[in-house]
Parts: C-alpha cells; structure tokens; sequence
C-alpha cells in the first residue's frame, strides 16, 4: 500500500469512526454516562445548596479533612471543584468507565463487521466486566500516572526556560500519553470481539500498534488533546476565575468532561478498526477483508 492510499484508508476509517460514535446502540450508554458527571459537576456546584448537601458531604468525607472544610465555604468550593471532580471521575471510571468502552467498542464492531447483534455485544460486556475494567483501569492508570509525575519535573525547570517548559508540556508529554493510549486501542475491542484475556488483548493491541504506528496514533491524537485542555481547565481555575468570575469554572470543567468523553468514544470507536488481521480479517487496513461491512 503506497503513502496516498494509506493516507485515503486513514481519512475513510477516522470518517467511519466518527460516524459510528453516532449510532443509536452508542448513544444508549454514553447519554447517561454523560447525564451522571453532569449530576456531579451540578451537585458540587450547587454546593452547599441544601439540595446537594447530603451527597457532596458523604462525598467530601473522603478528602483530606482541610479540602473538605475549605469546600464548605463560598466560593472555595468552586476554586476547588476542578480538583475534587477530576479525584470523584477518575474514582468513578476506574470502576465503571471500562464498562462503557467495552459496549461502545462492542456495538462498533458487530454493526461495522457484522458479527453479532448489539444487544449481544452489551451482554458480553458485562459478562466481561472484571476483565475490561483493568484494560481501562492500566490504561487510565499509566496516562494519569505520567501526568502526575511529568508535571513535577515539567515545573522544576527554571524560570528562563520558558521554551522548554512548553516543549515539555504541549509536546513531550501529550506524545507519550498518545504513545500509551495508541499501544491500548484495540484490546477491549479484542476481549469484547474474540473473548481474548487480558494478556492476549493486550499483546494483540501491542502488535495492532507495531503493524499500523500511524493510525494507532490517529485513535489516541483526540483523546489526548482533550486530556490537556481538561488539565488546563484545572490549573488555570485561578484565571478563567479572574477573567469571567468563579461561577465559569463549572461551566469550563463541565465543558472539558463533555469533551473528553467524546474522544474517549472516539477511540473506543476506532479501536475496533484496528484489530490485528491474523486474529480475524477485519481491520480496515486489511488489502481484502474477508467479512463485508454493513452499513451503520
């Protein structure tokens, strides 16, 4: 395959992709995945509205004792927000997120390649669910672990080098989260198509990677932006607070959610296109797939 036809095939698949993330069986698990963070971004928002009182107190019972007494006054509560809802949503889809990649990924690849009904993908997730749950959890866990120590050696450099610090922040890091997050792309979507175990899926999407390093890459690209414009949400509360007023910063970590969570169904969506050929001809990279697409 030449340069031009595996640029044409990548703009076809990430296009497909797209349109995939559209489909009703998608739609079904990620409106209310979406509903439940916009209910917590709401409720410590309206904190300490009598109304949410209840919850965001047994929820801030968690923090360390100083977090939770500042986040009971006005407008602590809201400087601290981006920080107490980034703990409750990495908490939160370490449990259940991996769930609803897995039926994302799961409904892509049975209308994409015809192999099952949706329904059937959405039971083989929860069948599923331990399994998927630490592909995600390794996933999530390796990228946020790079965010959280790159960051200390990010701000050990000195003051004067101010192009390396950008360098470093905008460039270094997101490509090695991209690294990460590509090298994962297709193993929920093999342990969802072909029952694989965690080991298996994992060197499957490792191999998916090596074969197709372009559009591994592609899948992860969205992910990551996103991961850095939620980052910058959360660092610059302090000057989106001073440019608009505390009551934006909900608003901007709400906006940043929303946006991550479409390129998280993005790359579940595209990871299915990325399934090694020697498991079952179904890439879209493949030169004759051996099981016709339907239409979504």
């Amino acid at each position: 395959m030449g340069l031009l036809g595996l640029i044409n095939r990548i703009i076809g698949w990430v296009l497909d992709s797209i349109a995939a993330c559209t489909h009703r069986g998608v739609v079904v698990w990620l409106v209310p995945w979406a509903a439940l963070q916009a209910s917590i971004v709401w409720a410590l928002w309206s904190f300490p509205d009598y109304s949410a009182q209840g919850a965001v107190s047994a929820l801030m019972s968690l923090f360390p004792e100083d977090t939770a007494a500042a986040f009971r006054h006005y407008p602590q509560h809201l400087e601290l927000l981006p920080s107490v809802f980034g703990w409750t949503r990495l908490v939160l889809g370490l449990l259940c997120e991996g769930l609803v990649v897995a039926a994302v990924a799961g409904v892509v690849v049975r209308f994409r390649h015809d192999l099952a009904s949706a329904r059937a993908c959405s039971r083989s997730g929860l069948n599923r669910w331990f399994s998927v749950s630490l592909v995600w959890a390794v996933s999530v866990g390796a990228v946020q672990v790079t965010m959280l120590v790159a960051p200390a050696v990010i701000h050990s450099i000195p003051a004067e080098s101010a192009k390396l610090f950008l360098l470093l922040r905008f460039v270094v890091l997101p490509g090695i989260c991209a690294g990460l997050l590509a090298a994962l792309a297709s193993a929920i979507p093999c342990q969802i198509a072909f029952g694989q175990g965690l080991g298996a899926s994992l060197g499957a999407s490792v191999r998916a990677l090596a074969r197709h390093p372009l559009a591994s890459l592609v899948t992860s690209v969205p992910l990551v932006a996103a991961l850095v414009v939620a980052g910058l949400v959360t660092d610059s509360s302090g000057p989106v607070a001073a440019r608009w007023g505390v009551e934006a910063i909900p608003p901007a970590v709400l906006g940043a959610e929303i946006l991550r969570l479409c390129a998280v169904v993005f790359w579940a969506s595209a990871g299915t296109g990325l399934i090694p050929e020697n498991t079952l001809s179904i890439s879209c990279f493949s030169e004759a797939p051996a099981i016709k697409e339907r239409s979504l």
